[in-house]
């Protein structure tokens, strides 16, 4: 009878053994899980805001290569409007309109 008791209590200590083994590895099976899925999570964010952020540094470039273009022309002009001051036709036509000025 005693030794049907050991052999008994040797067995449920086996199955309870066990048991936790099984608990411990489903737990580690799960925090795996978890951190794969925060990773994965935290890689979209990251994926996400890099995304915008080439957009948007996109967007700025657009609006600077603008201001170039802009600016650009606008030295142009001034350029122009410098060179046709200095000309001969642009000395006569000035100072034409300064005799129709005084009226003569």
């Amino acid at each position: 009878m005693e030794c049907q008791r050991q052999v008994q209590n040797i067995k449920q200590s086996e199955a309870e053994w066990e048991k936790r083994q099984i608990k411990h590895r489903l737990k580690a099976e799960v925090k795996e899980e978890v951190a794969a899925t925060m990773a994965s999570s935290e890689s979209s964010r990251l994926e996400r805001a890099m995304t915008t952020m080439i957009e948007t540094m996109q967007e700025q470039m657009k609006v600077v290569m603008g201001a170039m273009q802009l600016q650009q022309q606008m030295i142009q002009q001034q350029s122009v409007a410098s060179r046709s001051a200095h000309s001969p036709a642009a000395s006569i036509t000035k100072s034409k309109q300064e005799d129709q000025d005084c009226g003569t």
